[in-house]
Formats: structure tokens, sequence, C-alpha cells
């Protein structure tokens, strides 16, 4: 189910639940960590989420986007928790893509202020169908955005696309590139 994609009325599972278990088989079965983003069910309500799963496979950070844009509102549930986890690569913090930009920067400060060394982002960077990935991957509001955050607070920022066309929902026709954009502390663009 891809971002604003209708059949996540139907197909939407609870976290923990099928769709986090296979994730955290995964995670336990190559000894990684795994960050994810994931259409949640809880009872009638449906949640853009991510989750944070550590090697052992069991979930250790599991977040509800609160920046949910105007469009993906007849879907999604607006957010209601932010949280950070202390792990042997850092204290993570999590949030969902346009949690990053505007005025939900301040996502982002809270996280740091919560002690975030690194913020893992999974995104749905879409763009139209002609858009030249090698010219413009990522853009200009995401690096200020990150840059902004990584300069104050001497920390992290993973931010991670899917990959594919977007063929349902109120950006049908878009693809998601899959680009990435790591960017470490003071603004420096790791990957």
């Amino acid at each position: 189910m891809g971002w604003t994609d209708p059949s996540a009325r139907d197909f939407a599972q609870p976290i923990p639940g099928i769709n986090s278990d296979r994730l955290a088989q995964a995670a336990r079965q190559h000894g990684v960590y795994v960050a994810a983003g994931l259409v949640e069910r809880s009872g009638e309500r449906l949640f853009n989420s991510a989750i944070l799963i550590d090697p052992n496979g069991q979930i250790r950070l599991h977040y509800r986007k609160i920046n949910e844009l105007d469009i993906g509102l007849d879907l999604y549930s607006v957010g209601d928790r932010l949280g950070v986890v202390e792990t042997e690569l850092g204290t993570i913090g999590l949030n969902i893509c346009a949690d990053n930009i505007g005025n939900s920067l301040a996502i982002g400060h809270v996280l740091a202020g919560m002690g975030a060394q690194i913020i893992v982002s999974p995104c749905a960077w879409a763009v139209d169908a002609d858009h030249d990935n090698k010219i413009e991957p990522y853009g200009k509001l995401w690096r200020d955005a990150y840059t902004e955050l990584t300069r104050l607070y001497d920390l992290t920022i993973l931010g991670v696309s899917n990959v594919g066309w977007i063929n349902c929902g109120p950006w049908k026709g878009r693809k998601c590139i899959g680009c990435s954009l790591v960017m470490g502390p003071g603004g420096e663009i790791l990957a």
C-alpha cells in the first residue's frame, strides 16, 4: 500500500501484526535494524506509521505521523506520539516525511530535545512523471530542513523514500524516485 492508496482501508494491519512481524523476522534473520513506514489499523482508524525494529526483532519505536498533509486526511488520522530509543548506534528518533518540513520542523526540534542523535524518516518523495532525478534528486525543501536540524543539534538525519509509481489516490500518476538523503552533523551530505 503506497501513500494515500485507498486499498489501505481493506489491507491495513495493527502494529504489532502480520506486516510488522514479517519485518521483525527479517531483522532477526539478518541481525540488522529495520525502519519502515506502514499503514496501521487501530480500531476503525488508520495511521501513516513507522516502526524501528532492532536486530533481535523487537519493535523499539512506533510512530504515527503528525503532519499528515491535507490530501491524506481522508485516509489517515493524525498521530499521537513522539519518542526516542537508546541503541548501540546512538539515540534514535523516528518521524515520517513531511514531519521534517515547514511548521512541522518543530517535530525534529522536539526529537533533538529528547536526545535524538539520529532521526530516521521513511518518506514518499513523489514527483511528476517527467522529473529528472539526476538533476534534482531530493529537492531544496528537504536539504534546507535537514540542514537546519543537523546544524542546530549536531545530529544525523536519514530520509529514505519508497520506489515506484503511485497508481491510486490523490497523487496517482506520480512516481517515487527512491531518493535517499543522509545528512550528518553540520549539514554535511553523507549520501
